[in-house]
């Protein structure tokens, strides 16, 4: 309980109650507000963090549960106040987790939190769970989410061996993250999270059109953007409302427009 009331409502959370839709500004305003926090409060995300320590073995059970969930939220608030201990905490945690949930959220709070301390935990991670289909769509899905994400880094990931188109999933993984669950780093002045997503609506909309159909909702919203991302967002749906899509894909494009 303490876990939930003390997260901070998501960027696309906020988003969805804002009449003009700026991702850039939400999210500066929620790592202010998240600093606030972690600084003022910094002494006890440290305390509780260290409380919550467990050496027993790994239990599902829901004390267990709630002091691990409470753990790993201190971790990420101690590591936005970017002290060299809260970093140094953090790849141990990693290094000696006994379960899946610890060595995640130690990772993910790398990958946001101090992205170029994360390089070789992602790719331990990887090497670790390479044979779990599930865990690998949650290791695109995280990079994909995360706060230093953009253009360059999905056209990366898409080029992984690892990485199917065929495969909805781990499609999903990656594009969905990204396209629809970061707005911050797809709705970029400069154009480039739409170039992606014009790029690959054409390529999934021939390998599964419902799919494609989903992905093509990315910019439903793009008349409540600011009006710069509004110019481009539109220039994208343009652009590919005049390509031969499948029939549901292009349903959603001309709706977009219409509305």
């Amino acid at each position: 309980f303490k876990r939930e009331v003390l997260i901070l409502p998501s960027e696309v959370t906020i988003g969805a109650h804002m009449s003009v839709l700026d991702p850039a500004a939400i999210r500066a305003a929620r790592i202010f507000m998240m600093q606030q926090m972690a600084n003022l409060l910094k002494d006890q995300w440290i305390e509780c963090f260290w409380a919550n320590q467990s050496a027993e073995k790994y239990s599902p059970d829901p004390i267990s549960k709630g002091k691990r969930a409470l753990k790993n939220l201190a971790l990420a608030y101690w590591l936005e106040t970017g002290e060299q201990d809260a970093i140094k905490a953090a790849k141990r945690q990693y290094k000696t987790a006994n379960n899946m949930t610890d060595r995640f959220c130690a990772l993910s709070a790398l990958v946001n939190l101090a992205p170029e301390h994360c390089a070789k935990a992602l790719s331990d991670f990887y090497k670790r769970f390479d044979k779990d289909a599930l865990v690998i769509d949650k290791w695109f899905r995280l990079q994909a989410g995360a706060r230093p994400a953009n253009a360059e880094l999905i056209h990366t990931l898409a080029k992984h061996k690892a990485y199917n188109l065929e495969n909805p999933n781990r499609m999903r993984s990656l594009l969905f993250a990204y396209m629809m669950g970061n707005d911050a780093a797809f709705h970029t002045v400069d154009g480039s999270g739409y170039a992606l997503w014009a790029k690959f609506l054409p390529k999934i909309d021939k390998l599964n059109p419902e799919v494609a159909a989903r992905l093509a909702r990315a910019l439903d919203r793009w008349r409540k953007l600011t009006p710069a991302l509004q110019i481009q967002a539109r220039t994208a749906l343009e652009q590919m409302s005049k390509l031969s899509l499948s029939k549901p894909t292009s349903e959603i494009l001309t709706k977009a427009l219409q509305v």
